[in-house]
This record gives C-alpha cells, structure tokens and sequence, in this order.
C-alpha cells in the first residue's frame, strides 16, 4: 500500500485527532458510528458534525482531484494538490460554519471558537459572522493540517519510486 492510501486510509477513520489536527477545544461528543462517547440519542455534538463534515469533504474532493493523477518521480500528483488548495480548500472551510443561527453557535462553543484570532477580518460589527469566521477559521487549520499530511506522503511516494528507479538503472 502506498504512503498515499496508508494516509488517506488514515483520515478517513480519524474521529479523536480531528479537534487537535484542528487546533481547537475537543467537541462534547462524536460521531455513533465511530462507537465513541455518544449523546443519550446517539447524535454527534454540533462540532463534531463541523469537523466530521470537513473531513469528509476534505478525503471526498481529495480522491476526486486525485484520481487520475501520476504518483510517480516525475508525476502530476503535487500539481494536482496545488489546484485543489487554491480551489477546493477554501470552498471546503466556507461551506463548514452552519448557516442556522443557533446550530453556529453551537458549533462555536462546542470547539471553543472564541479561542480563534480573527483580528485579521477587521472591526466585528455582528457576533454571528464573527463565529462564523472563527469556525471557517478552525476548518482552514484541520485542512491544512490534513492537506499537509496528503503532500507529504505522495512526496514520499515520489520519493520512494525515484529511488526504485535508480536502483533499477544500477542493476542494468
């Protein structure tokens, strides 16, 4: 199995590691069907659905650049990964804050938004956007994270392919 698989493999069943990979507080419960701490219904907690969301996203639009891409020594594959931050990314940490009043605000406390810096954004002149930045904020964090995980590991790849291939020419 390459590098590649072994770390997408990796992500895909990642649950616990996401708050940490996503540089905020650890949400109140998971996802039932990764059969950790549960809610008395068995639902995910709000941040855990934002975080579990990227993710998936994240491994969805990353196969999807992916697919047809060259891992070899002289391959497009980090090409390829280049596009899908420039893009993809940035859609993917968007899309992640709810549009709904009160779920964001669930989402906000649940991860510990408030920890964010969002001096960045300029004067805050409606909380409800600002939450939604700080947690548009934590998802860039987690997919960078994830993103940074993928390039090195098809680097990695390339890496290994290379030093087949000079071994093969020293052999002949």
């Amino acid at each position: 199995m390459s590098n590649y698989s072994e770390t997408l493999y990796s992500i895909k069943e990642r649950v616990h590691g996401l708050a940490s990979d996503a540089d905020c507080m650890a949400p109140d419960n998971w996802d039932s069907n990764a059969g950790v701490h549960l809610r008395e219904e068995g639902e995910a907690s709000p941040g855990a659905r934002l975080l579990i969301s990227v993710r998936d996203d994240f491994v969805n639009s990353i196969e999807e650049t992916l697919s047809d891409a060259d891992f070899g020594p002289d391959g497009d594959a980090l090409t390829e990964l280049e596009h899908f931050e420039g893009d993809s990314l940035h859609e993917i940490a968007d899309g992640a804050p709810s549009v709904y009043t009160h779920e964001r605000w669930q989402q906000f406390t649940d991860l510990g938004a408030w920890q964010q810096d969002i001096s960045d954004f300029g004067e805050i002149t409606d909380l409800t956007n600002a939450a939604g930045i700080a947690l548009y904020e934590i998802a860039k964090t987690l997919l960078y994270t994830l993103l940074t995980e993928v390039r090195e590991a098809i680097e990695a790849d390339q890496e290994e392919s290379n030093d087949e291939d000079e071994d093969e020419d020293l052999k002949s």
